[in-house]
């Protein structure tokens, strides 16, 4: 009896196995995303640029923009069934964006820094290889470990160069690009994204969100004007915040989940921060901090004001109440700067602000100027 419920529970292992792995009817290259079959059009191939210099001495090679498939499961594998694939062997690739690159002029040898923007073939992926059972010309390809979430170009043929420097084209039409990402989700709205899982879209602009009732709110940054210094028991210069955004958003319909989109990510060495106002700041949120706010009157005279006799200027400010502690996760699917902020426990009715420092009595975090965005809660 007992070798009879083996020999089952092995058939039934078996059985499974081969309905995992489908069957196509054409040739062609596919995808198989938890058990179903995705052709890899022609018509969807992506396109093999170069950065377009006369350094022929090593080019770089990418594409220029990403449009394919976004898959938020692990569970999947490409198959190829071609007649004609035989001695090509396929490959895949991380990509990482390359902004600009120095070349070397094979004429004047001088050296110039020239703009690539080119998502460029990275680190290859090692591939197992298996044939699909019971049909010829058809191999399964599978990552010998699970991918890390991140961007990715597959090549049936394992061609990864251009059919010329200039404006390069990939006539064979076997490169594809695909994205593999649990949280941010670019095929469906955010209504239909599962927040408690950190799912989530991309906002429609840069900014700073707060996802409220399934929606995104934007909290714009404070005006320069609108935050101001003040003297202290202490006699230092904290700054307090004088004027809220008017953001309001419902704390039964709150998800706990913010995201910052930068127009420029300036992890990568930039120091360039606008002085200016506009709709967005660039941030580093991982560096910035949340704080419940308390208001405050303060006297915001100067040494200057306090030596000529001038009477105190008592005003109303918000400063910090308290700190609350949050999480961040850092999206690497784009050039611009995209960051996750969430946070465990609801927040309790009040006024917050997400910023950079001084408003606590810290110095910023970086930057040279105050980023300050601020909302209630009610």
């Amino acid at each position: 009896m007992k070798k009879n419920y083996i020999l089952i529970v092995l058939l039934f292992i078996a059985i499974n196995i081969y309905a995992q792995t489908p069957k196509p009817e054409y040739f062609g290259a596919y995808m198989v995303i938890n058990g179903k079959l995705i052709e890899l059009k022609s018509a969807n191939a992506d396109t093999i640029r170069t950065s377009g210099t006369l350094d022929m001495g090593n080019p770089i090679l990418g594409i220029k923009q990403k449009r394919g498939q976004w898959i938020s499961d692990n569970n999947f594998y490409f198959l190829i069934y071609d007649d004609k694939q035989q001695g090509k062997t396929p490959t895949l690739s991380t990509l990482t964006f390359k902004a600009t690159d120095v070349h070397t002029n094979p004429i004047t040898h001088q050296q110039q820094q020239v703009n690539v923007n080119l998502w460029e073939f990275d680190k290859d992926i090692p591939l197992k290889t298996a044939p699909v059972t019971d049909l010829q010309n058809a191999y399964k390809y599978v990552t010998e470990t699970p991918l890390p979430e991140g961007s990715y170009i597959f090549s049936k043929s394992g061609r990864q160069q251009s059919d010329g420097l200039f404006s390069a084209t990939n006539n064979a039409k076997d490169v594809w690009h695909f994205t593999f990402s649990k949280s941010l989700m670019m095929d469906r709205d955010l209504s239909k994204c599962d927040i408690d899982k950190r799912e989530y879209t991309l906002p429609s602009s840069f900014g700073f969100w707060v996802i409220n009732n399934n929606q995104y709110v934007q909290i714009p940054a404070t005006k320069s004007k609108d935050i101001v210094k003040y003297r202290d028991s202490t006699k230092t210069f904290p700054y307090g915040v004088t004027d809220l955004s008017g953001t309001e958003i419902s704390q039964n319909q709150l998800a706990k989940t913010f995201i910052a989109f930068s127009d420029k990510d300036i992890r990568q060495g930039s120091t360039e921060m606008n002085l200016f106002y506009k709709i967005y700041f660039n941030m580093i949120p991982e560096k910035m901090y949340l704080s419940k706010l308390k208001q405050i009157e303060v006297d915001t005279r100067t040494d200057k004001d306090i030596k000529k006799g001038n009477p105190a200027n008592i005003v109303k400010v918000w400063v910090e109440d308290k700190s609350i502690p949050f999480n961040n996760s850092i999206s690497s699917f784009y050039n611009k700067q995209l960051s996750r902020v969430y946070i465990d426990q609801a927040l309790e009715p009040g006024t917050y602000a997400f910023h950079n420092g001084r408003i606590n009595g810290k110095d910023l975090s970086f930057g040279g100027t105050n980023i300050v965005y601020t909302f209630v809660v009610k």
